[in-house]
C-alpha cells in the first residue's frame, strides 16, 4: 500500500504548526526557579533544647544548646529553629543530651536526623571535663556542618577556656 506525499502533506503541516505553537508557548512562559539544591539558601535545622539528665545540669545543657545554635546561625549555612514540633518542616533535626558522669566529667550526646524522612543520620558522643563544654559545643557545630554541608564551618569564639 502506497501513501502519496500529497496525502501526508496536510498531516505534516498540522504537526509542524502544532510543534511551532508549543515552542512559542514554552518561550513565552515565565521561568520557574527551583532552589531546592541551591547552595546559597540556608538549610533549615530544628534544634530542640538539649536534655539534662540531672536537674543540676539544666544550665549547662542550655548553654551548650545556645552555643551550638549561635554557631550554626553564624555559619550562614543554616536557618535554625530552636524548638521542635511535628508541624515544623525543617530539613534536619539535631537533638542532644547532657549527663554528668560519676567521675565529674560530662557526657554530651547528639543525634542528627533527616527531619523530612524522619531518619537517623548519625550521632556522636563527647566525654569531657565540665570546663571544656564550650569547646565541645563548637565541635558539635562543626560536626553538623561537616555532615550536612560537607565542610567544616570553623566555628570558635575567643571566650574559650
Amino acid at each position: 500500500m502506497k501513501i502519496g506525499f500529497a496525502r501526508l502533506a496536510p498531516a505534516i503541516r498540522t504537526m509542524a504548526v502544532a510543534l511551532a505553537a508549543l515552542l512559542l508557548l514554552s518561550a513565552l512562559a515565565k521561568p520557574r526557579i527551583v532552589a531546592a539544591q541551591s547552595s546559597t539558601l540556608p538549610m533549615t535545622i530544628s534544634l530542640p533544647y538539649f536534655i539534662a539528665e540531672n536537674p543540676a545540669d539544666i544550665d549547662l545543657a542550655r548553654d551548650i544548646h545556645r552555643t551550638v545554635a549561635a554557631d550554626l546561625r553564624r555559619s550562614g549555612s543554616f536557618a535554625v529553629i530552636e524548638w521542635w514540633r511535628s508541624d515544623v518542616r525543617a530539613q534536619a533535626r539535631l537533638s542532644g543530651q547532657v549527663a554528668r558522669q560519676g567521675d565529674g566529667r560530662v557526657k554530651i550526646e547528639v543525634r542528627l536526623l533527616d527531619n523530612l524522612d524522619n531518619r537517623f543520620l548519625t550521632g556522636q558522643q563527647y566525654l569531657t571535663e565540665v570546663e571544656n563544654w564550650r569547646r565541645v559545643a563548637h565541635d558539635v557545630s562543626n560536626y553538623v556542618c561537616e555532615r550536612l554541608v560537607g565542610k567544616s564551618c570553623s566555628l570558635e569564639t575567643n571566650d574559650q577556656k
